[in-house]
C-alpha cells in the first residue's frame, strides 16, 4: 500500500493504531522544492513542450513561488498546499493557453517560431492569477 500526504498528517494516521506503524516499514519524505527549483522545473517543462519562458515570465513565477514559500494555507506552507511541482505545471499549461489566445487575438508582426512559442510576463501573471484563484476557491481560503 502507498499513502501520500503531509508528513504531520501521515504521522497522526500512523499513531492512530498501535500496529499500523509497523506495517509500513518504508517511508519516503519528499522535500519541498525551492522557488528557484520550481522555476527550473517550469523551464524544463516548457522546453519539453517546445515553449519558451521569457525572463519576465520566469521572474514573475519566481516572485509568486517566493511568496507562496513564505506563506501558509490551512497550517501548511502555501507552496506545498498549492501542489509544489503540480502547481508549476498547471500554471505553465495555463500560461501557454493564454499565450496562444494572445497570438490568435493579436498576431505577432513577424511570424517566427520564437514569437509564437514565447510565454511572456503578462501570460504568466494572468495564468498565476487564474490558477491561484482556482486553488483558493477549492480550499475555501487564501494564503496568509
Amino acid at each position: 500500500m502507498i499513502f501520500a500526504g503531509y508528513e504531520a498528517d501521515i504521522e497522526r494516521l500512523l499513531a492512530s493504531n498501535d500496529g499500523l506503524r509497523s506495517r509500513f516499514a518504508h517511508r519516503f519524505v519528499f522535500e519541498t522544492y525551492s522557488p528557484e527549483e520550481l522555476v527550473e522545473i517550469a523551464q524544463v517543462l516548457a522546453a519539453g513542450r517546445d515553449d519558451i519562458l521569457d525572463p519576465g515570465a520566469a521572474q514573475t513565477l519566481l516572485s509568486t513561488c517566493e511568496k507562496l514559500a513564505a506563506a501558509t494555507v490551512k497550517n501548511h506552507r502555501a507552496i506545498d498546499f498549492y501542489g509544489n511541482g503540480r502547481f508549476v505545471r498547471k500554471v505553465l499549461e495555463a500560461a501557454a493557453d493564454l499565450r496562444d489566445l494572445r497570438n490568435d487575438e493579436n498576431p505577432p508582426e513577424v511570424f517566427d517560431e520564437a514569437a509564437l512559442m514565447t510565454i511572456r510576463e503578462p501570460d504568466m501573471a494572468a495564468a498565476l492569477s487564474k490558477v491561484v484563484a482556482q486553488i483558493e476557491s477549492q480550499a475555501g481560503e487564501g494564503i496568509r
